[in-house]
């Protein structure tokens, strides 16, 4: 069974929302005011952006194990990462 990341509330990003996948998101100001997003330390808001990118391409259903890969990033990183996104509540893991 494989690993899929998912953005939580996914939609509000989407630049087309009639196209599954799309060549650009949508990032508001309003983060700024965000307190769970500006409490993550740089990696992991640079990763939520990164996702929020990976998730316009995969339909919002980004394999795990291509993160590391992909991301040209420390695959160990990315896990530790990760977690901290879903701790915060903007990303969630799932099997399928």
């Amino acid at each position: 069974m494989a690993r899929y990341v998912r953005c939580i509330n996914w939609e509000k990003h989407q630049g087309d929302k009639r196209r599954p996948t799309n060549p650009w998101i949508k990032v508001y100001r309003k983060m700024l005011d965000n307190r769970r997003y500006m409490e993550l330390d740089d990696g992991s808001g640079r990763l939520l952006v990164l996702l929020w990118l990976l998730a316009s391409e995969k339909d919002n259903a980004i394999p795990v194990m291509e993160l590391g890969w992909r991301l040209r990033r420390d695959e160990a990183q990315v896990e530790n990462e990760l977690r901290t996104l879903v701790e915060a509540e903007f990303v969630e893991v799932f099997d399928a």
